[in-house]
């Protein structure tokens, strides 16, 4: 969880590796499975909250929007770093 206070946002990044190339069906799993964290952070510290997915394939294929979502993280990040992450 990466929080800017003075902009009022917090953003919920969730990393996960996907085995079998099923991107999208992964991607909505994960948005579902955060929702109710998300509705219950944002009342709770009055903060907007966005949710990041973070998805690689096992075999390092990636989505085009991950260096997009990269962006939105402070600082320099790297795909290599990600996944390294876990």
């Amino acid at each position: 969880m990466v929080s800017h206070l003075t902009r009022h946002e917090c953003l919920l990044c969730c990393v996960c590796c996907v085995c079998d190339g099923h991107f999208n069906t992964k991607e909505a799993e994960k948005l579902n499975k955060y929702n109710d964290l998300e509705i219950e952070v944002s009342m709770t510290w009055k903060l907007r909250i966005k949710i990041v997915p973070f998805m690689t394939g096992i075999l390092g294929k990636i989505k085009k929007v991950l260096h997009q979502n990269l962006q939105l993280l402070p600082g320099h990040r790297s795909v290599i770093e990600l996944r390294r992450s876990y």
